[in-house]
C-alpha cells in the first residue's frame, strides 16, 4: 500500500486508520521517537542487540514496512480492520510470520506513544486518582461526572471444558472476555479495567478495582451505574442509579420515568464503548489466545479513542448536554 496516496484521500484514510491525516501526523512524532529507541536496542524479533545501532544505521529504512509512516499505518490498519494476518502479508508483501513479528514489535511502541501524550486510560486505583487530578487542573478536560461500564469481547470457544466454563458468559450467551470502562461525559475513557474471565459479575470486577472513590470527593462528581451494580455503593461520590423491578413489584410510573432519565444521561458511556470498538480488533471475535496480548490490544484502543476525543470537537457538545441534564433545578410549581 501506498500511505502518501492514502492520506491524500481523507475520507479513505479516515476508514482504514480511524484517525483522520492530521492526527495521524500528529501521533506521527511520539512513534517516530519511540520506534528509534526501540530497534536501536533490539531486533524485530525483540531480542536484545549485542551493539546498539549507529544513528546512520538506525535511519536506514527496514527491508518491510520502510518508512515510519509504513509502520504506523500498518499496525493502525491491524487495530482498524482485524484482518487475518494472511490476509495482512498479502497486502503488504509479507509472509505470515513477518505480520506476526511486525504486531508484536509495533504494539509497544503504539502505546507507549500515546502514553507519552498523556492520553492512556488508567488500569490501577492509585494511577486514576494521579491522572484524573492532573485533568482536573486543565479546565478543558474537567469532568462533572463519571459514567461506569462493563463491556464484553467475543473469543473462540475453547476445547478444553473446564476452560470453556470459566469462560461462558450467561448474559451474551457465549464465550467471552469483560473489561470495565469508566469514562466522563465527553466519552473521555479515564479507566479501563483487568480482562477479566466471561463468567464474572459486574459488581464483583467493581468491587475488586475501585471498592472506594473517596479520593475524588473534593471534585464532587456524580456517578452513573446500571442495574447490574446493584449494591455497589462506593464513597466519594454522587450516586446515579435506576430502579430495579423486584418480583410481583412493578415499577411505578415515575420510577420509569426516573430510569428514562438516568439512561439519558448513561448513554454517554455506551457511545463511548462503540468509539473503543471503531478498532475491529475489540469487537470482532478475537484470534488471539496470549492473555497479555487480549489485555494490551483494548487499553490501546482505548487510548486510540482517547486521542480522537481530545483531538475533535464535536464531541464537546454531547458533553454539554449530559452536564445540562445532571444540572437541572427543580422549583416548587
Amino acid at each position: 500500500m501506498n500511505v502518501h496516496q492514502l492520506i491524500e484521500d481523507e475520507r479513505q484514510f479516515l476508514a482504514l486508520t480511524s484517525l483522520y491525516p492530521g492526527e495521524f501526523e500528529e501521533l506521527l512524532r511520539p512513534f517516530a521517537t519511540r520506534w528509534r529507541q526501540f530497534f536501536k536496542h533490539y531486533t524485530l524479533r525483540r531480542q536484545r542487540r549485542s551493539k546498539p545501532l549507529t544513528a546512520i544505521a538506525l535511519e536506514e529504512p527496514t527491508k518491510k514496512l520502510g518508512s515510519l509512516e509504513e509502520k504506523l499505518f500498518f499496525i493502525l490498519y491491524f487495530f482498524k480492520n482485524n484482518h487475518l494476518q494472511q490476509s495482512l502479508a498479502a497486502q503488504f508483501d509479507m509472509n505470515q510470520g513477518q505480520v506476526s513479528r511486525w504486531i508484536k514489535a509495533l504494539l509497544p511502541v503504539l502505546e507507549q506513544s500515546i502514553i507519552d501524550l498523556h492520553l492512556q486510560p488508567a488500569r490501577t486505583m492509585d494511577e486514576l486518582i494521579r491522572l484524573f487530578r492532573s485533568r482536573q487542573r486543565n479546565e478543558g478536560q474537567a469532568a462533572q461526572s463519571l459514567h461506569i461500564d462493563v463491556t464484553e469481547r467475543s473469543i473462540e470457544r475453547n476445547q478444553d471444558t473446564a476452560a470453556q466454563k470459566h469462560d461462558y458468559s450467561g448474559k451474551q450467551a457465549g464465550h467471552r472476555l469483560k473489561n470495565a470502562v469508566m469514562c466522563d461525559e465527553s466519552q473521555y475513557v479515564h479507566f479501563t479495567g483487568s480482562t477479566y474471565r466471561g463468567a464474572i459479575h459486574d459488581k464483583a470486577m467493581a468491587d475488586e478495582e475501585f471498592p472506594c472513590l473517596s479520593p475524588l470527593e473534593a471534585f464532587c462528581l456524580w456517578l452513573s451505574k446500571d442495574k447490574g451494580y446493584q449494591g455497589y455503593q462506593p464513597f466519594g461520590v454522587h450516586l446515579l442509579e435506576p430502579y430495579k423491578a423486584k418480583p410481583k413489584r412493578p415499577l411505578e410510573p415515575w420510577q420509569k420515568e426516573f430510569n428514562k432519565w438516568v439512561s439519558s444521561i448513561r448513554i454517554v458511556c455506551e457511545h463511548a464503548i462503540c468509539g473503543i470498538k471503531r478498532c475491529r480488533v475489540v469487537k470482532e471475535t478475537l484470534r488471539y489466545f496470549d492473555a497479555g496480548f487480549r489485555d494490551q490490544v483494548f487499553s490501546v484502543a482505548c487510548a486510540l479513542h482517547n486521542f480522537r476525543v481530545s483531538r475533535r470537537h464535536t464531541y464537546a457538545r454531547g458533553a454539554q448536554r449530559v452536564r445540562a441534564r445532571i444540572n437541572l433545578n427543580f422549583y416548587p410549581t
